[in-house]
């Protein structure tokens, strides 16, 4: 896992709890080499991705992605570039339609939903009870969080942070790297670089 903050303890809870891959260390430049965070040893920083690809087939991004998502890309093009797999995490309790589609990278964490024929593109965190339902398009990079409710036949394009709680209304299009405040109603179609306090 790359990233050692609080979004990785999240990430690392529905991890355990899918109970598919057993996490080997974290990289974090941030902290000491050898200690552990979040009862998982520190390998290092970005410097020891490139040794572990011998011994370790897949990784995952567990940095946070508030207002902006560049971070997590750049850790995205390190992973590809290294030709490490990226596995999709699903807890357990989230319920995927069957129709649905999440790509490389994503996070469905406890009790998401995604509806019938929605589209979650690759990277995108969807955070504990964040509701999307039927026929949206959500693009990459996106993080939906915590009891977010994006409406049916939506489109949230890339870079997009929904902050906790917000509604997006049914049908709405929002531009890419808007960043939706945590309460906020959106009933419009918003342009790209969208600052929305509802």
């Amino acid at each position: 896992m790359l990233g050692g903050g609080g979004h990785a303890s999240a990430c690392l809870d529905v991890i355990v709890a899918q109970g598919e891959f057993d996490v080997v260390g974290l990289l974090d430049p941030n902290l000491e080499s050898g200690s552990f965070r979040h009862g998982v040893r520190v390998l290092g920083g970005d410097e020891a991705m490139s040794s572990l690809r011998s011994t370790c087939s897949n990784a995952f991004v567990a940095l946070g992605q508030i207002k902006d998502s560049s971070p997590r890309r750049r850790a995205f093009q390190v992973i590809r570039e290294l030709d490490f797999s990226l596995p999709t995490i699903v807890a357990p309790s989230a319920h995927i339609a069957m129709a649905a589609k999440l790509d490389v990278g994503c996070i469905a964490m406890h009790q998401v939903i995604v509806g019938t024929g929605s589209s979650i593109g690759e990277m995108t965190i969807l955070n504990n009870g964040a509701h999307i339902e039927h026929g949206c398009s959500v693009g990459k990079f996106v993080h939906v969080s915590t009891g977010a409710i994006v409406n049916g036949d939506c489109v949230i394009e890339d870079d997009c942070f929904l902050g906790s709680g917000s509604v997006i209304h049914e049908g709405v299009k929002i531009g890419p790297r808007s960043v939706i405040s945590a309460g906020a109603v959106v009933r419009r179609d918003l342009p790209s670089d969208s600052k929305y306090f509802g």
